[in-house]
Order: C-alpha cells, then structure tokens, then sequence
C-alpha cells in the first residue's frame, strides 16, 4: 500500500512536469508555469516528506518486528540452554550408571572367579590319595559363563565317590618302584621326546622349604619340534591350540600320572613377557581379575609367601607374564586330575625377543 502511494506520487509530479512542457510548446506560459509548479512540488513533497515518512513507519515495523524475532530468539535460547543441561544431567546420570554396572559386574566375575578357584584347589585337595575319595571334574564349556563354570564346579563335588580301601592304602609295588626309578633316571640327564623336553634344574631349593629335584619342561610341537610360545599381546594360545594340548596330553600321560599316589610332586608355572610395550584387553572367557602368585625373592628364587596380582580394564606389559601362568595353571586344572599349577611370580625382560613370551612348566619332585 505505501509502495502504491509513492508511485502515485511520483507519476502524477511527472505527468504535471510533462503537461507543463506541452502547455508551453503551445504558447499557454501562465499555465506551464502553474503546471510545472504543481508537478514541482508534487514531486517534492513525495521525496522530502512522503518517501521519509513512509520510510520511518516501516523502519519501526521493522524495528518491532526485529525486537520480537529477538525476543523469540533469546527465548529458544533459553529453551535450548535448559534442554542442553537436561541432555548433560541425564548423560553424566546414564555415564555413572553404567559405570556402576560395570563395576558391579567386574566384583561378580572376580568373586566367582576366587569362588571357583576356591572350588578347584578343594577338588584337588580331595584327590590327594591320603583321602580316600575322588571327585570327578564336571564337563562343562571352558568359554562357559563363570557363573555355569562354578555351578559345574559344586555339582561335581557333590557328587564324589570313595576309592576302594586297598587302592587308597595300597603301597606303592616293585614293579612301581622300578618304573618309577627308570623314569628318575631318565630324567638326570635331559629328557628329549617328540612333544616335550624336560631337563633338570641346577637348585635343589628353588622354593624355599621344597628341597628335592627341579625339572623345567618345555612342551613343543610334535610334528615341528617348535616350543609354543604366546603371540605378541596375548595370554592365551589358540593358532595351534590343538598340537598344544597333544603335546600337554603326552607330557600328563608320561610323567605326571606315573607320580600320582606314588612320589610327593607339585607343580609351577612361571610366565614371561619381553619389553616390547604393549597396552590391550583382557581375552573373553580368560577374564583373570585376581591372580594368586608365590613371591620372588630374587635369584631366581622364591619364597612361601602368597602375593595377588589385581588386573585392572586396561593391561600391559607388566601384567602378561601372571596372566600366561594363570591360563596354563586354569587349562591345566581344568583339563587334567592332576594337582593344580602353582604360579611363580613372572618377569618382564628387558629386551624385545619373541621367545621371551612364554610360560615355563616347572616340576619338583621329592625323591
């Protein structure tokens, strides 16, 4: 509408101005002056007070309109300040609730991991011929929920059986003795087969009130001859796992299960890692929390004291050589009634060699 005034204006000014023109081309000078006066002032008055006040008038619309789209913008503002605090309250509520899970989570994987660590070592305390009786270990997944690995756990022991009189009191034969003499002997010197070699240890006390003979085993590939070592990173062995434990089987069979209710033995197991730094994960279904371990008292010797290696979200360097022990010392549990490894606190090496990443089998055997 004020678009239409001012064009209104400005055309009737013009066609004043023109009309003034005309009447003077026919002589009519009074009346061109008049009409050149009026169109004059006609377009005069349309840019000197018109246009500006039409202009004002829209300046404070649009002033006003400004102010309101100001106003409505300070109000979303507002709206989008209080939904952002809202939004960060209710994360950092979701982030402390996960993280609440997540900690009770970990404390029940790492108190059924001490109950069925607690499980095994009752397992093989009853195995010991001294008893009497046998518990038999319950078949069950080794990737099994921990919760199923401790049920599997109770119900085998409660469901033992007691060793006739004579086989839990029976001495040990001549023909035992001689075996077990032969096997004495051949163990003197080093000891080489197709799946493992076993080779006597200088110290007589490597663990200090175990005086007897040491021997470091090292179990090997049977077809290549290779020893099993642990990839970069990993605690666990799973390219080749098969020939492992073939080669666990054949050292079980040969050695351990001749000493079973015949000679005092234990078991050890030491890992190792070298110094190529290294941060990761734990393994799934290997998820060691709690490591029990024997304390080193330097010189490669060790004491009685218990010491426990807490593993932590993020591992390292430091932590593989307990985590490798503690998978061979649950494989080994778990797979074969035998006694249960015990660790040896590990080391990490101060240099990078992949033959450094291990765990040594170490048997003493008091004869």
């Amino acid at each position: 509408m004020d678009i239409a005034i001012i064009v209104g204006l400005l055309a009737g000014g013009i066609f004043m101005l023109y009309m003034a023109r005309w009447l003077f081309s026919e002589h009519l000078l009074g009346k061109a002056i008049a009409a050149a006066l009026f169109g004059a002032l006609v377009l005069g008055a349309t840019f000197l007070r018109v246009i500006p006040a039409l202009t004002d008038t829209e300046n404070v619309k649009l002033n006003e309109r400004i102010a309101a789209l100001a106003k409505e913008s300070g109000a979303l503002k507002s709206d989008k300040t209080k939904l952002e605090a809202e939004t960060k309250k209710l994360t950092a509520e979701q982030t402390a609730a996960a993280k609440q899970l997540a900690d009770l989570d970990r404390r029940r994987s790492e108190e059924l991991e001490a109950i069925q660590g607690d499980l095994v070592d009752l397992r093989s305390r009853l195995n010991e011929p001294a008893t009497g009786i046998a518990v038999d270990r319950a078949a069950v997944n080794d990737r099994a929920d921990r919760a199923d690995q401790v049920r599997a756990e109770i119900r085998g022991l409660s469901s033992f059986r007691v060793k006739p009189a004579q086989a839990a009191a029976a001495p040990v034969t001549a023909d035992q003795t001689k075996e077990l003499t032969q096997l004495r002997d051949k163990m003197s010197a080093k000891m080489t087969t197709p799946s493992y070699d076993v080779e006597v240890y200088p110290d007589k006390e490597m663990v200090r009130g175990r005086q007897g003979r040491y021997y470091v085993v090292d179990l090997k590939n049977a077809t290549s001859g290779v020893r099993y070592f642990f990839p970069g990173g990993k605690y666990t062995l799973s390219a080749g796992d098969k020939e492992f434990r073939s080669s666990l089987n054949t050292f079980v069979a040969d050695i351990l299960s001749k000493f079973d209710g015949k000679v005092r033995y234990d078991l050890y197991v030491r890992g190792n890692a070298d110094a190529k730094p290294y941060e990761g994960r734990l393994e799934p279904g290997f998820e060691f929390r709690q490591i029990k371990y024997v304390r080193s008292l330097g010189g490669d010797k060790y004491g009685v004291d218990m010491a426990q290696h807490d593993v932590g979200d993020t591992i390292s360097n430091k932590d593989l050589p307990d985590l490798r022990a503690a998978f061979m010392q649950k494989l080994i549990a778990d797979t074969y009634p035998v006694k249960k490894p015990i660790i040896l606190e590990g080391s990490v090496t101060a240099k990078t060699d992949d033959r450094d990443r291990n765990a040594e089998l170490i048997m003493f055997v008091d004869w």
